[in-house]
């Protein structure tokens, strides 16, 4: 079964002008073919965009996007992630029992 469908980084071209200057412009997504498979480019329909919140001073900041099912799952994926030291020396000064997810 033939699951490919038109990239939709090159729109098909296999090539992206204005990024002629990495690699000829050949688009990384498809490899230059033009065409994917379905299931790597296409999002499950049930996902959403959440994102994490948490204070900086007086300030409450936007430190991480993704996309989940639902809010128990987004929730589960900050947890694991802001546990991680990259997000808190990225984000220095942020109070990190603060966050939560929206």
């Amino acid at each position: 079964m033939n699951d490919l469908i038109c990239c939709s980084s090159c729109h098909g071209n296999g090539y992206i002008a204005k990024f002629c200057h990495v690699q000829d412009g050949i688009c990384f997504s498809c490899g230059g073919s033009g065409r994917i498979q379905k299931s790597a480019q296409v999002q499950d329909a049930d996902d959403e965009w959440y994102r994490v919140e948490a204070m900086k001073g007086c300030n409450r900041i936007t430190v991480l996007k993704y996309r989940s099912k639902n809010l128990e799952s987004a929730t589960q994926r900050a947890q694991e992630l802001i546990t991680r030291d990259r997000y808190k020396v990225k984000y220095k000064g942020v109070d990190w029992a603060s966050w939560r997810v929206l």
